[in-house]
């Protein structure tokens, strides 16, 4: 992004934003979080715990976005990502996945030696943005979205290799597969609700601000919440791997779950604040490299990152809590308020009004999901 931004034009930079927005909603739908519920089902990742999931995301993410481009055709919105956006779609799924499963399993050389080869491959596209006056964009989305998502293929390959290739199908009762459907659809659309939260200040930025402002705006939230993801694959998983552990040996409790919740957090913020530092000093001092007018716009996005961290890594316990319909409402609950508080709230700037706004959202969800651990799991539940 830091490259693009220096090298295309904004409306071209503005595009980009766009496609990386609808995307990371496709992702969303990838797998429908089938590897979540096989692991807690059968507590351990077999090779059809591996390739199910793997193309239930192939053939969710073309089917959507053949939906999403007829929608733009015939609606004549500007949804339409094309192949470009769904290689980059496909890898946003997959990240999650393959992260879960390896962390689950404690595979931390797999996991290590898949990134630093998707680092490794994404690298060769930065001397063509620079140094290519006519850079197109479509080509670098998809060069990344490549770079990224066939490291994670090989792997995929490997494992199953490795597990002999026996895709045995777990014996399932009419009343499971129905419980696992309805898990399955009630946590994707809590994830496609969540990333829509996270987008949609820069999808609006694009329509309310004028394309310099809209595209800083969009380029520092991007930096803002860079980390989150990487930190929630990390410690998020990891809080996961161990409260499913707890809930496999009846032991779930909310002092239990809370230790495990600070154990997650402080470590990840600690990382984050110091990114934030960092960077900072960094815009401050590039801020014309960089291309950035509204730097001043960074201490309302990180403001907004951190409480963002925090509601990303807790709010995985929605996995054992088992209470999809409810958080969905609290993610619908969510959009709306930002929605509403972007919109409707005028007399300050649009940058501070997300970055304050988005803050006090995400404090409620934190708040509400420990009241949901504390109601459920004040006590002994065996």
């Amino acid at each position: 992004m830091l490259a693009l931004k220096n090298s295309v034009s904004t409306s071209d930079f503005i595009e980009y934003i766009r496609v990386i927005s609808i995307a990371s909603l496709l992702a969303a739908v990838s797998t429908l979080r089938l590897e979540i519920i096989l692991f807690q089902r059968l507590m351990k990742v077999d090779a059809f715990t591996i390739l199910f999931p793997a193309l239930v995301a192939v053939m969710s993410t073309i089917l959507v976005s053949a939906s999403l481009s007829w929608i733009g055709v015939v609606g004549g919105f500007s949804v339409q990502i094309g192949f470009p956006g769904v290689v980059l779609a496909l890898y946003l799924g997959l990240q999650e996945y393959f992260s879960f499963l390896c962390i689950q399993e404690g595979r931390w050389r797999e996991l290590v030696v898949v990134r630093v080869f998707q680092m490794a491959l994404s690298l060769f596209v930065i001397p063509y943005i620079y140094f290519i006056s006519a850079v197109d964009i479509d080509l670098s989305i998809l060069y990344f979205g490549l770079s990224f998502i066939l490291p994670i293929v090989g792997w995929i390959g490997y494992r199953v290799i490795r597990e002999g290739g026996n895709l045995i199908v777990p014996n399932a009762s009419a009343h499971e597969i129905y419980s696992a459907s309805v898990r399955s659809f009630g946590l994707t659309f809590s994830q496609i609700v969540s990333s829509l939260y996270v987008n949609i200040a820069s999808i609006l930025a694009i329509s309310l601000l004028p394309a310099a402002t809209a595209g800083d705006f969009s380029f520092l939230s991007r930096f803002a919440t860079a980390p989150v993801g990487l930190l929630r694959q990390v410690f998020g998983q990891l809080f996961l791997a161990d409260c499913l552990k707890l809930e496999k040996d009846g032991m779930l409790r909310s002092d239990k779950i809370e230790k495990l919740m600070h154990k997650a957090v402080v470590p990840s913020l600690l990382f984050y604040l110091s990114y934030t530092a960092l960077f900072s000093l960094c815009l401050f001092i590039w801020q014309e490299v960089l291309n950035v007018s509204n730097y001043h716009l960074i201490f309302p996005l990180f403001l907004a990152g951190i409480t963002q961290l925090v509601a990303s890594q807790i709010g995985l316990v929605r996995v054992i809590l088992r209470e999809e319909f409810l958080f969905l409402v609290a993610e619908v609950l969510r959009v709306i308020c930002i929605v509403f508080i972007l919109l409707f709230i005028s007399g300050i700037d649009y940058g501070y009004r997300y970055g304050f706004g988005s803050s006090l959202v995400y404090g409620s969800y934190i708040l509400f999901t420990i009241w949901r651990v504390r109601e459920k799991f004040g006590k002994y539940i065996y």
